[in-house]
């Protein structure tokens, strides 16, 4: 805020998204408060997206059920669906699940929401920042310094991508080079 790189009505939105890059690798842990954060979140994002891209399109009702349809879709049966499919400390504890979601929020900021290339930057820097402080602490708590001894979970919090799960890492892979065509330019 200091060096003036967002407008003022846009920290809120930066310090959102870093709280929510926090806790995003916890998205598969099935009791974690966490999960139901994330989905509800993704839910209204996906409601709103709906309802803006619909608005000059559909009647009114229409453009609100299918707000509420994707709301209750993406809360209810996505997270759902993802639960069933992912292991806590897979997937989305890596440095690959990092860079999915940075993308991924940029490509959803600039694409989506319309925000200029060097603020969709900034929402996917933000994100991923809050991922890589999750997965550090995580992988520190995993450093039993009283015991001078690694704790089991050492090594599962931080690393380049799931070694044991090849086909989950090939489709995040994937999914995120597909995203680099839609992502906007952005000087360095």
């Amino acid at each position: 805020m200091a060096l003036n790189l967002w407008p003022l009505g846009q920290i809120p939105a930066i310090v959102l998204l870093v709280t929510l890059g926090g806790i995003m690798p916890d998205i598969d842990a099935d009791k974690s408060r966490s999960v139901r954060v994330i989905f509800t979140v993704l839910a209204v994002v996906a409601a709103f997206a709906g309802f803006g891209f619909a608005r000059g399109m559909w009647p009114l009702p229409q453009v609100v059920a299918l707000a509420l349809g994707l709301y209750v879709g993406v809360r209810d049966v996505v997270g759902f669906l993802f639960r069933m499919m992912t292991r806590h400390r897979a997937s989305w504890h890596s440095l690959l699940a990092v860079a999915a979601i940075t993308l991924s929020t940029v490509t959803i900021s600039f694409r989506c929401f319309g925000q200029p290339a060097r603020l969709a930057w900034s929402h996917g820097f933000a994100m991923g920042s809050g991922m890589m402080v999750h997965l550090i602490l995580d992988e520190c708590f995993s450093i039993d310094l009283e015991g001078a001894r690694l704790k089991r979970s050492f090594g599962t919090a931080l690393k380049l991508f799931d070694y044991r799960r090849p086909v989950a890492t090939a489709l995040m892979g994937g999914a995120t080079l597909l995203l680099v065509p839609w992502l906007p330019a952005y000087s360095f």
